[in-house]
């Protein structure tokens, strides 16, 4: 049955922001073993889930006894068109196999509202599948009529867990999406998500409520990108002995994911005993969306270098270290990365504007 949590700070209708073209933001922090021309294919699979239901917003009656979770797998390709994606293309399997990185999107958006992001760590070396939730994608949103949606992302870590145990059975049967089969590595997978969805994927981590949906998957790493807490009976965050390490970022301008919210969560998760396992990326003066979705460029490609480096050390098991904060501190005029504790950030008012806002 869906989860019925109160959540006072919900974030509605945030809006994309011009991509770059994906072809230029190639990163240095390459797990593949050589350097081809690397394009990126993609695929959707579609995972059903019998054991969870899918609230209807408008008619509470005729809600759905399943979860239909079309999920886009976006994979390297020597075959596609270079600087876009090339739908069904053949996976660059000689060159793999590859880290799987699960993306969790905010509300109101789709896979491809991150297309130049997801395609970055597709260049990078990465296989990144992100599902699109049925009620607070852009087409759920629509189909509600003006009635929010946004509460339905309390079933979004049961989401997030059940499709990456889908992705990662699909690699050693080709069940249900063959593109996967022998394609990903299974010894550890990476998280992320922005706004709702870096809520989604910090609940399903560190989340007491949502951790235990998480048993037996292999999370090595979490990328919260402007993300904030769950309030709700049962909500309680921390870092049990055996929890992945956490990159988190936030823009300090951000009004719809105000600052002290993104502040609250990382140190709500990680205590003092924890620091060594955290990161946190400070952006500077650029808004909730835009260095995600590459509506400025400047920032975006701190961002897709920062978070394509921490997942590729931490999925081939090296501790990051000088690279990494090199990385994160290359254009001290844009972001800055600290290592263990957060940086004190401002405290700003949430508004609908800074939702919509694209630059």
């Amino acid at each position: 049955a869906a989860l019925a949590i109160a959540v006072p700070h919900l974030r509605s209708q945030q809006r994309t922001g011009k991509s770059p073209d994906a072809s230029s933001q190639l990163t240095s922090a390459s797990p593949l073993k050589k350097r081809p021309v690397v394009s990126v294919g993609e695929v959707s699979c579609t995972f059903v889930d019998h054991t969870r239901g899918t609230p209807n917003f408008t008619n509470p009656k005729a809600g759905l006894p399943y979860r239909k979770l079309v999920t886009e797998v976006r994979y390297p390709t020597l075959s596609g068109r270079a600087g876009a994606e090339t739908r069904g293309a053949a996976p660059a399997r000689s060159r793999g196999p590859f880290p799987l990185l699960v993306f969790a999107t905010g509300y109101d958006t789709t896979p491809d509202t991150y297309r130049a992001l997801l395609d970055s760590w597709v260049r990078a070396g990465f296989v990144v599948a992100a599902p699109i939730f049925p009620d607070t994608s852009t087409s759920g949103v629509a189909a509600a009529h003006g009635v929010s949606t946004e509460a339905d992302f309390v079933n979004q870590p049961g989401d997030i867990a059940f499709v990456t145990r889908q992705l990662l059975g699909a690699e050693r049967r080709g069940a249900g999406c063959a593109v996967m089969r022998d394609l990903v590595r299974t010894s550890g997978v990476g998280l992320a998500g922005q706004s709702d969805g870096a809520d989604t994927v910090a609940g399903l981590a560190y989340d007491a409520l949502y951790r235990p949906l998480a048993a037996g998957l292999p999370i090595r790493a979490v990328a919260v990108l402007s993300g904030s807490e769950y309030y709700g009976p049962g909500n309680s965050y921390g870092f049990p002995t055996g929890s992945p390490p956490l990159l988190a970022s936030e823009s300090d301008t951000d009004t719809c994911n105000p600052p002290q919210d993104a502040y609250d969560l990382y140190t709500h998760i990680l205590g003092p005993a924890d620091y060594g396992a955290g990161w946190f990326l400070e952006l500077f003066d650029v808004g909730h969306l835009p260095p995600y979705v590459g509506a400025d460029p400047q920032a975006f490609a701190v961002v897709s270098s920062v978070t394509a480096l921490f997942f590729r050390e931490q999925l081939s098991g090296v501790t990051p270290g000088a690279a990494l904060m090199a990385a994160g501190n290359a254009r001290p005029t844009i972001a800055k990365l600290v290592h263990g504790a957060s940086p004190l950030l401002p405290t700003l008012e949430q508004t609908a504007a800074g939702c919509h806002a694209e630059h």
